[in-house]
């Protein structure tokens, strides 16, 4: 399983708990390093992590049976190019989880 914009690693420590391997990647070394602490606080060894962005995605094609990613979509410039790379890197099942903002006063204020 992958997880694009794993941020903290919440949802890829839970799916670590029913997968065989999970792999995170964020652009942002600081939620690498949360994202190493809470699999350690765990004990979950099934887990690696890459610092990287998520267009283009640092991996060959077909290389996920499950790509994951949650609340990172309204944070790319280009979702579509995004979901792309979610695609071609997945032989199987791709999952996005997003909030919905109807204006940019509320966009701002999630992104706060």
């Amino acid at each position: 399983v992958l997880d694009v914009a794993c941020g903290p690693g919440l949802v890829a420590c839970e799916v670590a708990k029913v997968a065989r391997h999970v792999t995170g990647i964020d652009l942002t070394p600081a939620m690498i390093e949360q994202a190493t602490a809470r699999q350690r606080s765990l004990n979950l060894p099934n887990l690696s992590w890459q610092v990287g962005d998520a267009q283009p995605l640092p991996f060959p094609d077909n290389t996920f049976s499950r790509v994951i990613t949650r609340y990172s979509f309204h944070h790319f410039a280009d979702p579509a190019g995004v979901f792309a790379e979610m695609v071609r890197v997945c032989s199987g099942r791709v999952t996005v989880c997003d909030v919905f903002t109807t204006s940019a006063e509320q966009a701002e204020l999630y992104d706060r």
